[in-house]
Parts: structure tokens; C-alpha cells; sequence
């Protein structure tokens, strides 16, 4: 995985710029029948540069914007573990383990580790219905605990609806079905309802998935709920 991003969008530059290169490796055990184990590791490294002297200033003697350029970079690791059969999962994650608390000139970095729960569940309503619950637990050292709740109706393994609700106000609507044996469509819509977020409401997303043949088609589990 690589990301690299900006905030701030100045004459001669954006004061603010970050990268991201890390690697996933996981290893999946049968540990019980049609339930397997997932264990997962993360490294990587980030950097993050913070560079105001760039910056067009009306006042080029101020102090607070001289020799004001700040970087850092640093180790990246994480773990992850998941225990999963076709109709149901079970998660714990830290994407970002490494803590690191430094400070350079007048700014401080202090990172903060991350913690992810996550779960869910099909139940069997009819012969052509099932019901998909799903949730996400999102805790990070001196921020709110913030959830989301997943809610889904499966019509015949092919078609899906659902809706999610998130704790900091967000609400949204989801749609899925197979336009062929290895094609899948999906739509969904999401909006902020808090009074603060009146700028950020109605996104809507498009997504194509197609489905690569294996070798071993005796390890491909069709329909997958998750």
C-alpha cells in the first residue's frame, strides 16, 4: 500500500504533505470445521513534512513563519487476527503500533495508537432471505469510541440492501447484486445529519467488482456474505 496526500492548498506550496508505503502478510489456518484463523502483520514506514517558509506571507519578518519546517519519519507496524467461517467474523486490528512522541522547533508529533473491533453475522430468515448484521468498533487514546452498524436484506445469495448508521452522524444506504457469475455491482449513498456537517451530505459511490479465477477451485467459497 502507498498513499501519499497534502492539506492545504497555498501559492507556492501545501504546508502540510504525508506518505505512507506499508505491506500486509497474512496467513489463514483451518482450525475447526468450515471455521479457519486469520493472523495478519503490518510494516511499513511514514513521513510527514510540515514546511510554512514556503508559504506567500504578507509579513515575510514574522517569527512564526521563519525556519518554521518540520519533518518526521518513522517505522510503521500494526497486527491483525480474525476468526471467520462463511456466515460469520470476528476481528481485532492495530493498524499502527509504533508510538512515537518527539518534538521539533515549536511543533510536537505525538502519535496515537488505534485499535479496530469488528463483527458479523448472516442469519437465515426464509429460503430466499437472510439478514447480514455487520459492525465496526473504532477506538483511538483521547478521542470518543466511534461505531458503525450495518444492516442488510439478501435476496437469493445475488442481491443485497442495506443501510448503516455511525455514532458521529452519519447515515446511508447500500446496494449490490451480480450482473454475472463473476461481476458485481454496487451503489451506495451516505450523508451526515449533525447541524456542523451540512457541508460534507450526499456522496454517493459506484463500484465494479469482478471475481479473478483460481486454480484451486476448490478453496473458492461461493456465495461470500463478507
Amino acid at each position: 500500500n502507498i498513499s501519499q496526500g497534502s492539506i492545504g492548498d497555498f501559492k507556492n506550496a501545501s504546508p502540510l504533505r504525508e506518505l505512507h508505503i506499508g505491506a500486509n502478510l497474512g496467513y489463514h489456518k483451518t482450525i475447526a470445521d468450515g471455521i479457519r484463523l486469520a493472523v495478519g502483520v503490518r510494516l511499513g514506514y511514514y513521513a510527514y513534512n510540515l514546511n510554512l517558509t514556503q508559504l506567500d506571507v504578507k509579513d515575510p519578518t514574522d517569527p512564526d513563519f521563519q525556519n518554521s519546517n518540520y519533518s518526521i519519519s518513522a517505522p510503521m507496524a500494526g497486527f491483525g487476527t480474525l476468526l471467520y467461517s462463511e456466515k460469520f467474523f470476528i476481528g481485532f486490528a492495530s493498524p499502527q503500533m509504533i508510538f512515537l512522541n518527539t518534538a521539533d522547533n515549536n511543533y510536537t508529533y505525538n502519535s496515537k495508537l488505534h485499535y479496530y473491533a469488528t463483527g458479523g453475522y448472516v442469519f437465515d430468515l426464509t429460503d430466499k432471505f437472510k439478514s447480514k448484521v455487520t459492525t465496526q468498533i473504532r477506538m483511538v487514546e483521547g478521542a470518543p469510541i466511534q461505531a458503525d452498524f450495518n444492516l442488510h436484506l439478501i435476496y437469493l445469495d445475488n442481491i443485497s440492501v442495506g443501510s448503516f448508521v455511525r455514532t458521529e452522524g452519519d447515515i446511508g444506504l447500500m446496494i449490490s447484486g451480480d450482473i454475472s457469475p463473476k461481476w458485481r455491482l454496487f451503489y451506495s449513498w451516505d450523508s451526515k445529519i449533525k447541524p456542523l456537517n451540512e457541508y460534507v451530505r450526499n456522496s454517493h459511490e459506484f463500484g465494479l467488482k469482478f471475481q479473478l479465477p483460481t486454480k484451486n477451485w476448490y478453496r473458492e467459497v461461493l456465495p461470500r456474505y463478507f
